[in-house]
C-alpha cells in the first residue's frame, strides 16, 4: 500500500480526541435525521440481527474478523476489526453505529483508547466500531484510501462485508451509521463518502488527505459531511498542495474535495 501519502504519515495523538469527542457529539442526535441526508434504500430497513442473542455481552468490547479474498488483502484471509455495544443493549432495539478508522500506523484499540469512543457509547447508546487496517509492504497499518499505489487491496469491500457482519447479529438502525477517522483514517472516510453513501448516513474525517480516486466520486446523493481540519496542519495541508509542488501527487484542498 502506499505511504501515507505521499504527504500525510501521523499517528493520532491523545490531543486529537477531543475534537474527534465533539465531532461525535455533533453527528449523534440525528433521530429525526431528513429524508434527503438517510439513504433511500435504507430508510425503513431493520437489521436482520434485530431480535437475536448478541455474542457479544453488553457493556463490553471484543475483537472480531471476517474471511477475506486474499487477492484483495495482500494475502490476508481475514480482516479484523473491534466492537464495543454498549451497557443496556437491548436486542429488540435498533440502535446507531459509529466507525471510527485509525491513521497510519496506528491500529483500532490505538482509536478505541485515544477517542473514548466505547466509553461514549455506554453513555449514548451506539454500537462503536474501531476496523484495522491492513499492513503494506512498509509493515505500517494504513487503508487503501487513494486507488493508485494501493496494490489492489479493496477496503471498501472490507468496510462493505463488516456492516454485513454487524447487522446480521446486532440490532443496527441502518439509518444511523456513521463513519469517522483521522489522518490517513479521514482519508478512507472520504472514499467511503464516495463509494458506500447508500449505507452510511454521514461522515467526519478529522485531517484527512482526500486524494482524487482513480474512479472518481460518485456518491448516491447530497452527502452530510463534517471535515475537521487544521489550517495550519503542517503534515497535511488544509490549502492541499499544487501539482508543480508535488507532480505525482497533487493534493486538492479542502474547500475543494468538499465541493467535489
Amino acid at each position: 500500500m502506499a505511504s501515507e501519502g505521499p504527504k500525510g504519515g501521523r499517528r493520532m495523538p491523545r490531543t486529537c480526541a477531543l475534537p474527534a469527542l465533539a465531532l461525535l457529539l455533533a453527528l449523534l442526535p440525528l433521530p429525526g435525521l431528513a429524508s434527503s441526508a438517510v439513504p433511500q434504500a435504507a430508510a425503513a430497513a431493520i437489521a436482520p440481527g434485530c431480535g437475536l442473542p448478541s455474542a457479544i455481552p453488553a457493556g463490553t468490547s471484543v475483537d472480531a474478523a471476517n474471511p477475506i479474498d486474499p487477492a484483495v488483502a495482500l494475502g490476508e484471509t481475514r480482516r479484523s476489526y473491534r466492537v464495543h455495544v454498549p451497557a443496556g443493549y437491548q436486542a429488540d432495539r435498533a440502535i446507531p453505529v459509529v466507525l471510527a478508522l485509525h491513521g497510519y500506523g496506528g491500529t483500532n484499540a490505538d482509536m478505541e483508547s485515544y477517542t473514548g469512543f466505547s466509553t461514549l457509547a455506554d453513555q449514548d447508546g451506539f454500537i462503536a466500531v474501531y476496523p484495522q487496517g491492513i499492513s503494506g509492504y512498509d509493515g505500517q497499518p494504513s487503508w487503501a484510501s487513494v486507488g493508485r499505489g494501493d496494490y489492489g487491496v479493496d477496503d471498501v469491500r472490507f468496510v462493505s462485508d463488516m456492516l454485513d457482519a454487524l447487522e446480521g447479529g446486532l440490532c443496527v438502525d441502518t439509518r444511523r451509521i456513521f463513519a469517522t477517522g483521522f489522518s490517513r483514517g479521514g482519508a478512507m472516510v472520504g472514499r467511503l463518502a464516495c463509494r458506500l453513501s447508500d449505507r452510511i448516513a454521514a461522515f467526519a474525517p478529522v485531517s484527512g488527505n482526500f486524494y482524487e480516486p482513480d474512479e472518481g466520486c460518485h456518491p448516491h446523493r447530497p452527502l452530510p459531511i463534517l471535515e475537521i481540519h487544521g489550517t495550519a496542519d503542517s503534515i497535511v495541508s488544509y490549502y492541499g498542495l499544487p501539482k508543480y509542488i508535488d507532480p505525482k501527487w497533487p493534493l486538492p484542498s479542502v474547500p475543494q474535495w468538499l465541493r467535489g
